[in-house]
């Protein structure tokens, strides 16, 4: 028996879902936008976090005195 047929004995004895798997067209729309989603978020993470963050962990500098004190 083919792997086909199986599957189709399957769905009609009602073992497997009915249901047709989903266009080729939703899943690459779903596919751009989950992409979109992932990627204004790390870009936005960059922009905004990342400079924010870096002024945090600056280091004051050093004070150097080049006169003798008094």
């Amino acid at each position: 028996m083919s792997a086909r047929n199986m599957v189709r004995n399957l769905r009609d004895s009602g073992a497997l879902d009915g249901k047709p798997p989903r266009s080729g067209l939703a899943s690459i729309v779903l596919l751009i936008a989950a992409t979109g989603i992932v990627g204004a978020i790390g870009y936005f993470g960059l922009v905004y976090a990342l400079p924010h963050a870096a002024k945090l962990l600056e280091k004051p500098p050093v004070k150097v005195n080049y006169a003798r004190p008094d």
